[in-house]
């Protein structure tokens, strides 16, 4: 029987992504929610629905304008640093007033497009890329 043993002497950098994170969450993340939101095209991309009257009344005391004209929605996303390696893109305390009850059961009105998600995934793979042949040199 033969028997072989392979060994690396390749060492990997230890990275620190946290600002290439930050990066992709303000500049590709939430631009994209925001496209999304002003287009009022839900995460499936179907076109999101206008409140019912009944909705609007029970919001901010009878605005009939939907947080999408107010602003208000767009104004929400924000992003934070949770450790090392990771970004958390969230909405702010506003939250309640935005279907947060309707997304605890599950509805999903926005997220990240396919073509945002690329966008990220190849600016992240071109910094890790940088990293690790800066810490060849």
């Amino acid at each position: 029987m033969l028997t072989a043993k392979m060994t690396s002497r390749i060492k990997l950098p230890d990275l620190n992504l946290s600002a290439e994170l930050k990066t992709i969450a303000q500049k590709i993340v939430i631009p994209d929610i925001y496209k999304g939101i002003i287009a009022q095209k839900a995460i499936d991309g179907s076109k999101l629905k206008d409140n019912k009257p009944k909705t609007k009344a029970r919001k901010r005391g009878g605005i009939s304008k939907s947080l999408i004209d107010t602003r208000t929605l767009i104004k929400s996303f924000v992003y934070k640093s949770a450790g090392k390696n990771k970004v958390i893109v969230y909405i702010k305390k506003i939250r309640s007033e935005i279907g947060g009850y309707l997304m605890d059961k599950g509805y999903l009105f926005w997220g990240v497009s396919k073509d945002a998600s690329k966008k990220a995934i190849s600016y992240m793979e071109k910094q890790i890329q940088r990293k690790i042949d800066a810490a060849a040199r």
